[in-house]
């Protein structure tokens, strides 16, 4: 089904991801959907329905790290996602399905970084202690500032057509990039990304 799919979409939205051995073992999808920073701090819908083109999903879900409890949607099918959802083709499949491609469709930090193992400039993920993006205290020796890996966190930031946010001072849009940014307790192991392609949205 994925294959499928796969195959009627724009190749220039695809990143190839690649192992420490160069083998090809994955590929990211670039959808162009940013999660809405409304829906993120309150739960709520907007008053007026279909005024926000953005997903209205729990950040928490998509990292794989929550309950139905938590009073947000999880739900790509229902009445806000579901345009969304259609839109991009993919109204016959299952929550988890697309969970994945949407969370592998933003940045996310790099678990092995969290962990110390992770050094590589060519890593796709961002190289900053999560605490950043979840906007909590810490007193880690991990980096606490994009500025601080510049080179590595303007790469990732170009993959998704964001470079120009590395320097932003407006409260506002911070918010905006971070609730964009996961922290998942799952990742595929990559090397690098194969440069020759550039997703178009």
């Amino acid at each position: 089904m994925v294959k499928n799919w796969l195959e009627t979409q724009d190749c220039s939205r695809f990143a190839f991801l690649k192992d420490k051995d160069e083998n090809v073992t994955g590929v990211q999808i670039g959808l162009g959907k940013r999660m809405c920073l409304h829906y993120y701090n309150t739960g709520s819908h907007h008053t007026t329905k279909g005024c926000c083109s953005k997903w209205h999903i729990c950040k928490r879900f998509l990292e794989g790290d929550c309950s139905r409890g938590c009073g947000r949607s999880h739900d790509f099918h229902d009445d806000h996602n579901r345009e969304n959802t259609k839109g991009f083709g993919l109204q016959n499949f299952l929550n988890k399905l697309i969970r994945r491609l949407v969370g592998y469709s933003l940045p996310q930090v790099c678990i092995r970084y969290l962990e110390g193992k992770c050094k590589s400039h060519e890593c796709p993920y961002f190289h900053i202690c999560a605490s950043v993006v979840q906007q909590t205290p810490c007193g880690c020796s991990l980096s606490h500032n994009f500025v601080h890996s510049y080179e590595h966190s303007k790469m990732v930031l170009e993959r998704y057509r964001r470079s120009h946010l590395i320097f932003i001072k407006n409260q506002g849009d911070i918010n905006v990039l971070l609730c964009n940014i996961l922290v998942p307790l799952e990742q595929k192991i990559v090397n690098s990304i194969l440069k020759h392609r550039r997703w178009c949205k």
